[in-house]
């Protein structure tokens, strides 16, 4: 008898991570970062989200997660620090999660909130890669829980540093998509060309290196 082959597509399918299945617009993931620490928990995660969308669409999980961040956010108390309390007490409530495991949630929506962060800190370096109007309903959930939205444009301190030296701002953020927080000695390897030199001269070279490293006095990165 003839066995049944699998289609790329069923194939694909099979292979889709939890990753795979989460919204990426208004985030910055970590490289290199899984979103659960444990591959068990990874599993049980997934077969419990396929029960209410069983081809794991992004689309239709995006939805399911806001759903569930919302439900957090009514069960969050005033000044609450710690926010793992809303994430349990939403997974309970929640029909598709709540026999899994305690912490489980937790660790995705922590990592979601990261992430979202992450990206937030990034539009008050550099202009929003993303059209806000295009973010799913998640990132407005998570927006909504932690009170924090992008910024509309760079903070002024920020442009001055992106305008003298690009590089910077492009090494300190893909620092911290590594989680290796910032390293603001690096400005000191910032020397001008010899061309810039030539145009500029001498003294006005050693006036930007000190306008460089007087702008990134008391900048905030972490």
């Amino acid at each position: 008898m003839a066995t049944q082959q699998q289609t790329p597509k069923q194939a694909k399918k099979s292979r889709k991570t939890v990753r795979d299945a989460l919204p990426k617009r208004g985030y910055e993931f970590k490289v290199g970062r899984s979103v659960f620490a444990s591959g068990n928990d990874a599993t049980d995660f997934k077969a419990a989200l396929r029960k209410v969308a069983p081809n794991l669409d992004r689309n239709k999980v995006d939805e399911i997660l806001a759903d569930l961040m919302k439900k957090a956010m009514e069960l969050k108390k005033p000044r609450a620090g710690d926010h793992l309390v809303a994430f349990e007490e939403a997974r309970k409530q929640t029909p598709w999660a709540a026999e899994l495991k305690e912490g489980i949630i937790s660790e995705l929506l922590l990592w979601l909130v990261s992430a979202r962060a992450l990206h937030i800190k990034f539009t008050r370096f550099r202009p929003n890669t993303v059209d806000p109007r295009t973010e799913g309903p998640l990132a407005k959930a998570i927006d909504a829980f932690t009170g924090e939205r992008p910024a509309a444009e760079p903070e002024d301190h920020y442009k001055e540093v992106d305008e003298l030296n690009p590089k910077l701002i492009d090494n300190m953020m893909m620092r911290m998509r590594k989680g290796l927080g910032a390293d603001w000695d690096a400005y000191s390897d910032y020397n001008p060309s010899d061309e810039e030199m030539a145009d500029a001269g001498e003294e006005k070279g050693k006036e930007q290196k000190k306008n460089l490293g007087d702008a990134l006095e008391g900048l905030g990165f972490n």
